[in-house]
């Protein structure tokens, strides 16, 4: 399965998600603050990209992540949509867990 690195910036959760693993993990933390995965797809891209262009893209919901480009666009753009309907299965797992 291929995978595209980026930077994740919010209150809950901040770091590489450099593997799946770590996109569970980001996923698990926001769904138990209730957050839906088609929100968190819409976290995004920060503007400081603009001038750094061979760090990993960064998203995220802090004030500075005001692009046009959002988390949901780039799985798209890197040939990772099939991980979003894989991500969308996990989420309804996740769910699940939040209100027991």
């Amino acid at each position: 399965m291929k995978w595209s690195s980026f930077f994740f910036e919010g209150n809950m959760w901040f770091g590489y998600v450099d593997s799946p693993d770590k996109w569970v993990e980001l996923l698990e933390t926001y769904a138990e603050q209730r957050m839906s995965f088609s929100d968190l797809m819409e976290a995004r891209e920060c503007a400081r990209n603009e001038f750094h262009p061979t760090l990993p893209p960064k998203f995220g919901f802090a004030i500075e992540c005001d692009g046009k480009r959002t988390l949901g666009d780039f799985f798209e753009e890197n040939g990772m949509p099939g991980m979003l309907f894989v991500q969308a299965e996990i989420q309804d797992k996740i769910q699940d867990k939040r209100y027991q």
